[in-house]
């Protein structure tokens, strides 16, 4: 059986590629359209040409295997550039030479020009397709990147030879042949000499190239490695200012505009240009320079290079921001004015994130001021995979980052003391308040932005226990607080669903909230219906527990709203309770007697009904907890009888040995008197230790007194 079967499919105007791997019985769906991973399912999408497919197979492969069943994948692969292309058929057949059967072995460009390029080069130069089997023409697909360019070079050497040795010269002569040899595609990864001088700094051999075959120099500079790079990539991440100047001062004004238009723009495999180089390794004078040549050969419908993304969708912008290059950000986001309207750089980042998701993440307030200064609207950018903004993102943080002291941090290295450690966790207060007020301030409205799920960020910062977010958010949003997620929750709601203590006491303590106190969501629950269920299910968490005292001792909270079923939270405690069976009282009993006693109101529904929803308990696990009950209890009687017959039986050891008490003196009566003391101590402590261990193992007992028993 082969290990991998694949089947391109047309479906919607576009192809698809069916990857069967064999061995692991999985299949992978290569989709190049761009939608996939923007909101829109692919799997309901292929559901019927998949499982057409599958049947298909099953038929024609004629073995018993049912494809249906197989687990299918829709891996990440290059995408188009945009849903309307006819380059569908030009991606299924480089994923049909690439893909290894659980990923692709290496990217493509996606370019449609160079999606033809490669095609054509593979069809022409391929070892399979020519008559006579010519060595010097590479066959295999790695060497595919730079077919086209090996192609460019040879016929520049070609026409250099004809002008030295005459018209009937066919090929270059052995001058020509060597010196390729030694100058393109000299190491593993394809890299030429200008590729190797670019690193390593050497403008020398590139200038005098240059000088002595302009035109051999020219296609070195821009043939492309194994990765796609070419000189300039190599030039800007190796910092080289000499190198780039000369590059794009003394050798590109020899091409013409559109050599150098694409020249400078040209994008690797991994769909980055020069300036991301640039941009990841911290250049900024290249930046500059990058930015600024690449404004002279502004025109109209051109891409700029500050606005291509790679192949994850990342912008240099982006890029610059999530590695804290504020200089380069800075010159990212400067528009010369008889620019301004062409030359708006790309924000754009992985999943539709922008460069201002990142920088509040990373709670650098310079950043954020500097990007919000430059666009205001991006304040109201959202996410594809949640609907997210960057307030949003924000009030997500779970935790609230620190700036550095050195002093302090000097100190706890010098000393080691964990008094030390503590004051270094403590030096500076977080930014989060103020990037808060630095992103509210260009948008006020952008606290009532609601993500996919109709959560607001005051929701966001209320499930992750984010009081400091909660208070700024409404400081400069009041109105905010009354806010509903799809479910109809306020941020009170969520706070008590997630258990959050600390935001659930700041709403209480103000009379402003007097009005979410007895707010109802979708299902008609109030924040204390949902303090009830979540008490009952968790009877070993004592942040339940503890919400529901706080809400219980806030006078304005309402005992007896019913919800949709027609419950109060009386009800709700009582379900949660086994009437039948006796019980030491734990959280859920004392739950329903604090409301029992504070005047809180059975539901309307009659007590038929409710006695109908209980639960049956199960006699035969109840049997069983007491009988393992009744033998902890027997194991902890007699740990406690051993431990008090410990000092008779010393004493009675004494007395056969003839040891008068009275007469022991010196060291023999202070050794006696620490073994009296220290055996009671040791009779007290195995007291404690009996009491504690049986109330742990006492099945009957409620499991938040069994928990704190067996830690004490």
């Amino acid at each position: 059986m082969a290990k991998a079967v694949f089947i391109p499919v047309f479906h919607d105007h576009q192809w698809t590629l069916y990857a069967f791997n064999m061995c692991d019985q999985k299949l992978s769906i290569l989709d190049s359209r761009p939608d996939t991973t923007k909101g829109v399912d692919p799997t309901e999408r292929h559901q019927e040409t998949r499982c057409n497919i599958c049947d298909a197979l099953t038929v024609t492969m004629n073995y018993a295997i049912n494809f249906r069943s197989w687990e299918y994948q829709f891996p990440k692969v290059p995408r188009q550039q945009d849903s309307y292309s006819l380059d569908s058929g030009f991606f299924v057949f480089n994923f049909m030479r690439l893909w290894d059967g659980h990923q692709l072995v290496r990217w493509f460009p996606i370019e449609s020009t160079e999606l033809r390029k490669d095609f054509l080069a593979y069809i022409v130069l391929c070892k399979e397709h020519l008559p006579g089997n010519k060595e010097h023409l590479p066959g295999n697909k790695e060497h595919l990147p730079g077919m086209m360019m090996d192609c460019t070079i040879q016929d520049v050497a070609s026409g250099i030879a004809a002008v030295r040795k005459g018209p009937d010269v066919e090929t270059p002569d052995q001058e020509f042949s060597d010196f390729l040899n030694n100058c393109h595609r000299v190491t593993s990864d394809g890299d030429g000499v200008f590729h190797i001088a670019a690193r390593f700094h050497n403008v020398g051999t590139v200038r005098e190239m240059n000088t002595r075959a302009r035109e051999v120099a020219g296609a070195l500079l821009a043939a492309a490695n194994d990765r796609g790079d070419t000189t300039l990539h190599c030039a800007a991440a190796g910092g080289s200012d000499v190198m780039v100047n000369y590059i794009l001062d003394d050798m590109m004004p020899h091409m013409n505009q559109v050599t150098m238009t694409k020249f400078l723009s040209a994008q690797n495999l991994k769909g980055e240009t020069c300036l991301h180089e640039a941009v990841r390794h911290g250049h900024v004078e290249i930046v500059k320079k990058l930015i600024k040549k690449d404004l002279e050969l502004a025109e109209v419908g051109r891409l700029m290079l500050v606005q291509i993304v790679d192949n994850e969708d990342i912008s240099p912008l982006y890029l610059a921001t999530t590695l804290r290059r504020v200089a380069i950000v800075r010159e990212l986001t400067e528009r010369p004015d008889e620019q301004d309207d062409m030359y708006m750089a790309s924000w754009k980042g992985p999943a539709g994130k922008t460069a201002l998701h990142a920088a509040v993440v990373l709670l650098d307030k310079g950043l954020v001021k500097t990007l919000l200064n430059w666009n205001g609207g991006l304040t109201k950018q959202v996410d594809d995979e949640s609907g997210s903004t960057p307030l949003h993102f924000l009030a997500s943080l779970s935790f609230q980052r620190r700036e550095r002291n050195s002093i302090v941090q000097y100190r706890y290295k010098r000393l080691h003391f964990l008094t030390y450690l503590r004051e270094y966790l403590r030096c500076k207060p977080a930014q989060d308040s103020s990037i808060v007020k630095l992103v509210m301030g260009e948008r006020q409205d952008s606290a009532l932005h609601a993500d996919f799920s109709g959560s607001v960020p005051i929701h966001i910062a209320a499930a992750h226990g984010r009081l400091d977010i909660v208070t700024k958010l409404l400081e400069e949003c009041p109105y905010c607080e009354s806010s509903r997620n799809a479910s109809g929750q306020t941020f009170l709601h969520v706070a008590v669903e997630k258990e959050k203590l600390d935001i659930v006491k700041y709403v209480c303590k103000a009379k402003k909230f007097n009005k979410i106190l007895n707010a109802e969501d979708q299902d008609g629950n109030t924040a204390l219906h949902l303090a009830v269920i979540k008490a009952s299910e968790n009877a070993v968490n004592t942040t339940s527990e503890k919400i529901f005292c706080t809400l219980m001792s806030t006078t304005d909270v309402g005992l007896s709203f019913a919800n949709k079923e027609g419950y109060t939270p009386l009800d709700l405690a009582f379900l949660s309770l086994h009437p039948e069976v006796i019980c030491m009282k734990g959280p859920r009993e004392w739950i329903y007697f604090d409301l029992l006693n504070s005047s809180g109101e059975f539901g309307v529904g009659g007590w038929d009904r409710l006695a109908g929803d209980l639960v049956e308990p199960d006699w035969e696990k109840e049997s069983e907890r007491v009988g393992k009950s009744a033998s902890m209890l027997a194991l902890s009687v007699l740990i406690l009888n051993a431990s008090f017959l410990v000092p008779f039986s010393v004493l009675n050891r004494m007395d056969k040995w003839g040891v008068d008490l009275d007469q022991l003196q010196g060291a023999r009566a202070i050794l006696f008197q620490t073994f009296v003391v220290f055996d009671s101590i040791a009779f007290a402590c195995s007291i404690m230790a009996t009491y504690f261990c049986a109330s742990a193992g006492f099945a009957m007992l409620d499991g938040l007194a069994r928990l704190k028993n067996l830690m004490s």
